[in-house]
This record gives structure tokens, C-alpha cells and sequence, in this order.
């Protein structure tokens, strides 16, 4: 099954302390940390997912909504 959005951040976490420019990671974490209630790092992620990769529609549009 899917992993508990807190267990999954440190995954995220790794994967972006090698590459740190992976939007899906990036915009995964944020997720996570949607789900958890963390809006501020939420946004923290949505945003450098788009500063990377500004098309990115699904980003924009949950950082608008949070």
C-alpha cells in the first residue's frame, strides 16, 4: 500500500539531498507536508518546484490553493 505521508519525507528528503532539483520529489514532499498540516513548508516546496520548472500546472495550482 502507500506509504504514511510522514514516513515519506525522509525518502523525499534523500532523494533531493542527491538531487536537489527533482520537481516531483519536490512537489511530492509538498504534498506530504499539505497532508500533515505544515502549509508553511508545503509552500516552501510547491515554490521550488516552480522555480525550477515554472510550467508546472499542478504545483502552481496547490500553492495557489493553500
Amino acid at each position: 500500500g502507500l506509504m504514511p505521508f510522514d514516513a515519506a519525507i525522509p525518502y523525499l528528503q534523500r532523494a533531493l539531498d542527491i538531487e536537489p532539483r527533482h520537481v516531483p520529489s519536490l512537489y511530492n514532499m509538498g504534498l506530504c507536508y499539505e497532508h500533515l498540516g505544515q502549509k508553511d513548508q508545503a509552500r516552501d516546496c510547491y515554490q521550488r518546484a516552480l522555480d525550477i520548472q515554472p510550467t508546472h500546472a499542478r504545483a502552481r495550482a496547490t500553492l495557489e490553493n493553500l
